[in-house]
């Protein structure tokens, strides 16, 4: 199929509400350590070692919505310099 498909794409709002909930804890984990912020000892001391893997979930939710909408999409060099630009 070409990009000029008419049929709706269907979102995956969980994948979405997961995603934010990954972001706001990197936030408040960058807060922390760029701001200088505190949220209490054991809420900092959880930030710290939730921040590796919660970065790693965020990016494969994050390439997962991009394949889960894309997928029906014939990917070429035209589509990806299309895709980066809306980015």
């Amino acid at each position: 199929m070409n990009s000029t498909n008419t049929s709706k794409k269907r979102r995956l709002f969980i994948i979405d509400i997961l995603r934010v909930l990954c972001a706001f804890q990197i936030y408040a984990y960058h807060s922390t350590t760029m701001y200088g912020c505190d949220y209490g000892y054991a809420i900092n001391t959880l930030l710290s070692y939730l921040t590796s893997p919660v970065m790693t979930c965020f990016f494969v939710l994050s390439g997962f919505s991009i394949h889960y909408q894309h997928r029906n999409e014939e990917i070429t060099a035209e589509w990806i310099r299309v895709y980066l630009k809306k980015g």
